[in-house]
């Protein structure tokens, strides 16, 4: 039998994450604008792109943590640094490199880092909280 790289998958897994960040942004700038906000021309032009990625970043970041025990063999709480240093590292280097793009980035990776971070405290709350504090 096979031994699972826990670590290997992780970072593989935030990788795609990583690389999912951009189409996530471009998806959230052509998304179709609804008729009911084509009266506050102000939202449109400057929340609704940011609300549509931050939104699918939610949606994506939920369904790929739940979908990792079960095709991958790891948890979220296995190696949570592996699964968030590519996402902190391409914000670092699109902040040196591509000003212009870090607005509309940090729109789709805080939301899936808040995602990863929730993933990760519920499945350690066991080793948190005493045995007659557990609500959850």
């Amino acid at each position: 039998m096979q031994k699972n790289n826990k670590k290997f998958w992780s970072l593989v897994i935030g990788c795609l994450l990583t690389n999912a960040y951009l189409s996530l942004v471009e998806l959230g700038l052509s998304a179709q604008v609804p008729a009911s906000f084509h009266r506050n021309v102000d939202f449109i032009v400057n929340y609704y792109p940011y609300l549509v990625t931050a939104s699918l970043a939610l949606c994506l970041t939920t369904l790929i943590a739940v979908l990792m025990p079960k095709f991958v063999n790891t948890r979220v709480s296995d190696h949570v640094l592996w699964l968030i240093l590519p996402s902190i590292s391409f914000l670092v280097f699109t902040s040196f490199t591509a000003h212009v793009l870090l607005p509309q980035l940090v729109f789709a990776a805080i939301p899936s880092l808040a995602v990863i971070a929730l993933f990760y405290l519920i499945e350690k709350r066991d080793s948190y909280l005493p045995a007659r504090d557990k609500v959850w």
